[in-house]
């Protein structure tokens, strides 16, 4: 799937597994539950997306930028996370997958 921009999109429950993504931008879309299993990211782009309950398992998402969506949840592995950029409140959420007690 490349150069291909999905803006305001329902895409709950949508099934990426083993695709291979290039230059895709997701904008204001709502991806809950969405399955990305096994992908390969190219210039793929989350801005402002609902992303809760996305399984990213065995996706590496180095160089993608979490940081404007919004989850309460992920399935991803730490080492896929790595080079991942994310909101400092989105990182006290993976620091709790480090088994880390934040204080305050």
């Amino acid at each position: 799937l490349g150069n291909v921009q999905f803006d305001s999109c329902n895409l709950n429950l949508s099934a990426f597994g083993y695709a291979s993504l290039k230059q895709v931008k997701f904008a204001h879309c709502s991806l809950e539950s969405a399955d990305f299993y096994e992908c390969t990211f190219k210039k793929v782009m989350f801005d402002a997306c609902r992303l809760n309950e996305v399984n990213f398992s065995r996706t590496p998402l180095k160089g993608i930028d979490l940081s404007s969506s919004t989850f309460q949840r992920l399935t991803v592995s730490l080492e896929d996370l790595n080079g991942c950029e994310v909101s400092p409140d989105q990182a006290i959420g993976f620091a709790s997958m480090l088994g880390l007690k934040i204080k305050e």
